[in-house]
């Protein structure tokens, strides 16, 4: 069951901000051309910043125990 309370939309759409500032294509360009040895910064930036995404949205979906 989803609460219908401001503060949980609130955090809702402070998640989809952050995310479309972490996929930003000006920020992506600058990850992709750090200096780096061998296979880059991007891909290791995506997967983290999309797990991290993933991890905040389970985080948020997950049910509060109220006492």
């Amino acid at each position: 069951m989803m609460p219908s309370n401001s503060r949980y939309r609130e955090r809702l759409l402070g998640l989809v901000t952050l995310a479309l500032m972490l996929f930003c294509p000006p920020l992506l360009l600058v990850i992709d051309r750090l200096p780096s040895v061998s296979m880059g910064w991007l891909p290791l930036y995506l997967f983290c910043s999309w797990a991290f995404i993933i991890g905040l949205t389970a985080w948020l979906m997950e049910p509060t125990k109220r006492r």
